[in-house]
């Protein structure tokens, strides 16, 4: 299956990016023998296999399998990352769920953020090293149209998440937030989708000045048809 997917796509030179879901174990493993099999060093590729599990939990009810055995493939994920000596991301933080329920800007904060460091705390109890940890944390946000309040919150995030590290004992150089971005559902309308089209450009815009590192748009359709060529350019 990996040979298929990554066929003719040089990994060293494009970060590649996949939601594990609830854990991410089983996806670097596979990619790891896939890289092994392509004799590609794991140093030399950038992007993220995350699992959020939280995130999981929120969306579907309910967890597969228990907390503390996820949290178990989580350490064991992302130590295989550390020993490798690679930039791949394998902790995901969404606030989408929150987002796209109408939560404000800063209720969505607070609760990535309290999510975060509930997953610090896991993998520091489970032997991994805090400086190690953070450097595989990844954050995804959604996007509303209040511009310039999405704006401050990207801006008030890498703030908030460096006096987390701070508290941490966390080295200065290991402090930076890596942030996706991702419009969001809430105001998409049925009745008039092509004005989704506005409320995204905006929505995009601000995620850019606010400083986010990668983003994802939505289709105009999204939220009611399977998205067709044409919503999706």
């Amino acid at each position: 299956k990996m040979q298929v997917l990554f066929k003719d796509i040089d990994l060293t030179e494009y970060p590649i990016n996949i939601n594990g879901g609830f854990s991410a174990l089983p996806i670097i493993l596979l990619f790891k023998a896939y890289a092994d099999e392509t004799r590609t060093s794991l140093m030399n590729i950038k992007g993220s296999i995350t699992s959020d599990p939280l995130d999981y939990l929120l969306t579907k009810g309910e967890l597969p399998f228990s907390l503390n055995q996820i949290f178990d493939e989580m350490k064991l994920a992302t130590e295989l990352m550390i020993k490798s000596n690679s930039a791949i991301k394998t902790i995901g933080v969404s606030g989408l769920p929150f987002n796209n329920a109408g939560s404000n800007s800063v209720q969505e904060l607070a609760f990535s953020l309290a999510t975060a460091v509930e997953y610090l705390n896991e993998m520091i109890y489970r032997g991994l090293k805090v400086d190690d940890v953070a450097k595989r944390i990844k954050f995804t946000f959604g996007i509303g149209s209040f511009y310039f309040m999405e704006v401050a919150k990207l801006r008030a995030a890498r703030i908030l998440w460096s006096k987390i590290f701070e508290a941490f004992e966390v080295n200065e150089e290991n402090r930076k937030m890596a942030i996706h971005c991702k419009t969001t559902k809430f105001n998409q309308t049925y009745f008039d989708p092509y004005v989704n089209m506005l409320r995204t450009t905006t929505e995009a815009f601000s995620a850019i000045v606010g400083g986010a590192d990668s983003i994802h748009t939505n289709p105009f359709d999204e939220s009611f048809n399977p998205s067709d060529n044409f919503s999706r350019r």
